[in-house]
């Protein structure tokens, strides 16, 4: 039996597309970067409580790891509520 991780998501809606995406956490499987995506269109945000400035990056695209370079965003994993708690980000903006 195979199980998946479970995938987290910022309360905050994304800007990007009027609400209709939500931003999944992610991270680098090489650095451990955590990045946020829009699930809707595929735009990539800096982790944070509150959603900053597109990254110019994109996860339906070839973009990699603005940290490493390494891994292509589209093979990021979902990031671990443990990864989100060490940014600062408490229970009750992610879900």
């Amino acid at each position: 039996m195979r199980f998946n991780p479970p995938e987290w998501h910022l309360r905050e809606r994304c800007p990007c597309c009027t609400g209709q995406g939500e931003l999944l956490f992610i991270a680098c499987p090489a650095c451990g970067g955590v990045l946020l995506v829009c699930d809707e269109i595929g735009l990539v945000y800096p982790a944070a409580s509150s959603v900053g400035a597109w990254t110019g990056l994109s996860w339906l695209e070839d973009d990699r790891c603005p940290s490493c370079d390494k891994v292509r965003l589209a093979d990021f994993p979902p990031a671990s509520s443990d990864q989100i708690l060490a940014l600062g980000i408490q229970y009750g903006e992610y879900v």
